[in-house]
C-alpha cells in the first residue's frame, strides 16, 4: 500500500512540474497568436485598405478560439454604435476574452494599448502603430521562450525533488 501511495506522490507531482511548464508553453504561443492577429490586420489594412469593422470582419473566419471570441466581441460593440470610443471597445472586449488566456498583464495591457492607439489613424499610421506593436509582442515571445526552457526545466526538477523528499519523509 505504501508502495502504490508513494509511486502515487511521485507521479503526482511531475504532473505538478509538467502543469507549471505547460502553463508556460501556453503563454509563449498566445503571445505568438496574438502577434499573429495583428499581422493579419495589418495585412488586410495594407492590401484592401480596408475600415477597421471591414478589416476585423475580413480576418474573422481565418481565426479561431480566444481570437475569433475577441473580434466577434470587438464586430457586436462596434454594430450597436452606442457613442462609446473604439479604445473603450477594444478594451471591454479584451476584458472579456482575457480569462480564456494565459497573458500575463503585461501581455493584456500591451493587446488594449492597440485599441486606444488604432482607432482614430488614418491607413499608414495603423501600419506603422500596428509594425510595432507586432515588433514588440515578437521581442516579448522571444524572450519568454528563452525562459521557458530554463524555467520547464527548473519546474521538472524541482518537483521531481520535492516528490521523492515527501516520499522519503513519508515512509
Amino acid at each position: 500500500m505504501t508502495v502504490i501511495g508513494t509511486l502515487l506522490l511521485l507521479f503526482g507531482s511531475n504532473g505538478l512540474g509538467n502543469c507549471l511548464c505547460r502553463r508556460k508553453i501556453s503563454r509563449r504561443k498566445q503571445t505568438e497568436e496574438l502577434a499573429e492577429l495583428l499581422e493579419l490586420m495589418q495585412a488586410e489594412i495594407r492590401c484592401h485598405q480596408s475600415v477597421l469593422t471591414e478589416v476585423f470582419q475580413a480576418i474573422l473566419d481565418r481565426l479561431s478560439g480566444w481570437r475569433q471570441d475577441f473580434l466577434k466581441d470587438l464586430l457586436l460593440y462596434m454594430n450597436q454604435q452606442n457613442g462609446t470610443t473604439l479604445a473603450s471597445m477594444w478594451k471591454k472586449s479584451v476584458q472579456k476574452v482575457s480569462s480564456q488566456t494565459c497573458l500575463s498583464s503585461e501581455e493584456l495591457r500591451l493587446w488594449a494599448e492597440v485599441g486606444e492607439r488604432i482607432g482614430f489613424l488614418d491607413l499608414q499610421m495603423q501600419d506603422q502603430v500596428l509594425a510595432q506593436y507586432i515588433q514588440r509582442l515578437h521581442r516579448i515571445a522571444a524572450g519568454l521562450e528563452q525562459e521557458e526552457s530554463q524555467s520547464c526545466r527548473l519546474y521538472r526538477i524541482l518537483s521531481a525533488a520535492g516528490g521523492l523528499l515527501l516520499a522519503v519523509l513519508l515512509l
